[in-house]
């Protein structure tokens, strides 16, 4: 976690897009649509989706890698109402996160 919001880094940031708010950085993969599947699924169909092509290379960009050091997708970004973010990578882990978060009645 950081102080600094690190999507401010990404060019084609919303300059609309204030807290809170989720930006989910991926494509069309498998592990991409099951995130945005579990998001649909929660209830939760307000956030930011940033496709990436990565036959660009594109997530080993220094914007990207500030954002997930791996240069990998599925990478989701969560910024609390107070600016406060929080940043995963790994599929099983975003599953994890938001079902930990989002998910109250289980």
């Amino acid at each position: 976690m950081s102080s600094k919001n690190l999507d401010l880094s990404d060019p084609e940031h919303p300059k609309d897009l204030k807290p809170p708010y989720l930006k989910l950085y991926s494509l069309g993969s498998p592990n991409g649509q099951k995130i945005s599947l579990y998001l649909k699924l929660l209830g939760i169909e307000d956030y930011y989706y940033r496709q990436l092509d990565i036959r660009t290379n594109i997530q080993k960009e220094p914007w990207f890698i500030a954002i997930n050091p791996n240069g990998r997708v599925p990478t989701l970004s969560d910024v609390d109402s107070q600016g406060k973010q929080t940043i995963l990578f790994e599929t099983g882990a975003i599953l994890l996160y938001l079902g930990e978060k989002y998910d109250q009645e289980r």
